[in-house]
């Protein structure tokens, strides 16, 4: 690690409204940037930005009463574009060595989804040197190091489990919540925190390596914090993802890693023979294991891994991130479009009809994109196009929505006000 104060760390608290993928949508971004080494009493930046809703965007009630999201309360947000221009701006590094902080990476894809949609480039896991995962950092301490926390599938359990007094209610909160973590781990497991500042370009070298050498195993530490073996079988040609036989000793399955998330991928020296012992983890036994399995005998373990027939080094759409899919599925007449709608100056266009044909992906993505944030320069027709596009998308949904609301009435405890009042506000935006 370098050393404090020469690097600004930037700490993003997405606001997911669904599970990361080509449609997802963010509801806001908590963020807040501060230089290394000093208190929350220094000046520093902290904010929170607001997307407001649009007509064609999908929306689970589940997921919005476990994100704690009143949809309500987005009706008068920033519009896409300009949520987009502004975290653009506030996002950017302002040297080499600063560090992205958040907690579960996954969910920050969302912000490439959005990207997408109104036409910028994927790139916010790409401009940072350095990204940390708290909850990957979190896992890996419970293993190897010091602070050893049993509930880390949130920020604000983990922060209690910490002895965190300080509110966690609001988002902006949750910045000082992770700013306390962050500052904890360094100060209480610096070496393993160390390791997990290796950039991007020494996880993906340090994958080749291995790649390469007669022991293609790494230990690894999968989303839902179980430590496995992997066996390595082939790096994409970015060096970005990495397919792999992945194994804890009862299960195994092919995977697809995807090295922007910053996970935890260690030499096997980090399993010496007392860790061994104490996690009941035999690493020559799982070696021999993996060295016999079978690639075509095993199935996918995540979205990201699909069986094929191709060769190893082959990766399909399904096994790539899936912004990497999608800028790869466009044809050469598509990927005009979008450099084109990619500055954001519709003076240029002749033809806004032609480019909004629902029966493409990008066609949809366009006709969605301006109408959120254009609808003036658009014809009555064009307008009347997305609005019948929206009411389809509404009615496939209706029955779903329905079923989900019902069943959360019946699971929500009855003493839970708090929950049952937001279970309300959202069931009466739909």
């Amino acid at each position: 690690m370098t050393e404090p104060n020469l690097r600004t760390i930037f700490y993003a608290l997405p606001l997911p409204l669904s599970n990361p993928g080509i449609n997802a949508r963010l509801a806001g971004m908590a963020l807040m940037s501060i230089g290394d080494g000093v208190s929350l009493d220094a000046p520093n930046f902290k904010r929170l930005l607001t997307c407001s809703l649009a007509p064609h965007v999908a929306l689970s009630p589940a997921y919005l009463l476990r994100q704690g999201i009143d949809p309500n309360n987005l009706r008068h947000g920033l519009t896409a574009l300009n949520f987009m221009q502004q975290l653009e701006e506030m996002l950017k590094p302002r040297g080499s060595s600063d560090v992205l902080v958040s907690f579960a990476l996954r969910h920050l894809t969302s912000y490439n989804a959005m990207a997408l949609q109104n036409f910028f480039a994927p790139t916010l896991l790409e401009r940072f040197g350095t990204v940390v995962d708290l909850k990957v950092a979190l896992d890996t301490c419970f293993y190897f190091g010091q602070t050893q926390v049993k509930s880390r599938k949130s920020l604000p359990e983990a922060v209690r489990a910490l002895g965190y007094t300080g509110s966690v209610a609001h988002k902006l909160e949750r910045l000082d919540a992770m700013f306390f973590l962050y500052q904890y781990l360094n100060r209480h497991d610096p070496k393993i925190m160390a390791f997990l500042h290796h950039t991007k370009r020494q996880r993906m070298d340090l994958v080749a390596k291995t790649l390469r050498s007669e022991q293609p195993y790494l230990v690894y530490i999968d989303d839902k914090g179980a430590l496995q073996l992997i066996r390595l079988l082939a790096q994409s040609a970015d060096g970005r993802v990495v397919k792999v036989i992945a194994s804890d000793g009862a299960h195994d399955a092919l995977h697809c890693l995807n090295l922007d998330l910053a996970p935890l991928v260690a030499p096997c020296g980090i399993l010496t023979a007392k860790r061994q012992a104490a996690l009941k983890f035999d690493l020559e036994a799982l070696k021999a294991r993996l060295s016999q399995l079978e690639v075509s005998a095993l199935s996918p373990q995540a979205e990201h891994s699909s069986p094929s027939s191709a060769p190893l080094e082959h990766f399909t759409p399904a096994q790539l991130p899936f912004y990497d899919a999608f800028t790869q599925s466009l044809t050469e007449a598509e990927q005009a479009i979008f450099a084109r709608l990619s500055r954001h100056d519709l003076r240029t266009e002749t033809n806004l009809a032609a480019l909004c044909n629902p029966e493409r992906k990008l066609g949809q993505m366009t006709m969605c994109y301006l109408n959120e944030n254009f609808p003036q320069a658009l014809m009555a027709g064009e307008r009347a196009q997305y609005e019948r596009y929206c009411r389809r998308l509404a009615q496939s949904r209706a029955d779903s929505v329905l079923q989900e609301l019902q069943h959360l009435a019946q699971m929500l405890p009855e003493d839970d006000a708090q929950q049952g009042d937001l279970l309300r506000r959202i069931a009466g935006y739909f």
